[in-house]
């Protein structure tokens, strides 16, 4: 369900023109062979309409096993008084196998976060995405600054397939006062009424 159409140019008698088109192939796409219809229209000095076309295949081949992110996110992304937060993940399987007993490992060891989910994702274009959040409550001890949460997914046999990388960013928490206004009453003392 691919489609580009190049600007309009001119070409004379005799002439030939080289056009460029570029597709960027989604990543949740079967593996095989696919039809490519090439059309050309033109219309002449008299105005009558000319056309052409042409047909290729385009063959899709993919990895055995490719597994990527499609998201990885952090909210809120400055921590400050509010030091829960929340990493959202999701991963995609545009391999050719199913991929079994496949980790995400999330981490940074300033911030003491160290956590590993194992999942499992089947190839093809249905049920071949996996999605999860954690959250993560930052200590108090934690000081002020960014600080890189990295991410990576390993397949079953061990070998390193994405890398997600996102910063935090921490702050001092500051709270606000309400300020409390002293009211003085000055009561006349009975010597002063007497004089007034």
């Amino acid at each position: 369900d691919l489609g580009e159409e190049s600007n309009e140019f001119d070409l004379n008698a005799q002439d030939d023109k080289t056009v460029t088109l570029r597709f960027e192939l989604p990543f949740n796409v079967d593996e095989g062979t696919f039809g490519v219809l090439i059309e050309a229209e033109g219309e002449d000095e008299n105005g009558t309409t000319h056309k052409q076309h042409f047909e290729i295949k385009l063959e899709i081949e993919k990895e055995k096993h490719d597994l990527r992110f499609l998201g990885f996110d952090l909210n809120p992304l400055t921590a400050n008084c509010n030091r829960v937060i929340t990493i959202s993940y999701q991963i995609i399987n545009a391999g050719q196998e199913d991929e079994e007993n496949s980790n995400l490992e999330i981490n940074n060891n300033d911030l003491g976060l160290s956590f590993i989910d194992n999942f499992s994702i089947d190839s093809g274009t249905e049920d071949n995405s996996f999605s999860n959040s954690i959250k993560f409550k930052l200590s108090d001890k934690i000081e002020n600054g960014i600080y890189p949460i990295n991410s990576n997914i390993y397949s079953n046999e061990g070998k390193l397939h994405g890398t997600k990388t996102i910063e935090l960013k921490v702050e001092d928490c500051i709270k606000t006062k309400e300020a409390k206004e002293e009211v003085i009453l000055l009561i006349p003392s009975s010597e002063q009424t007497k004089n007034t």
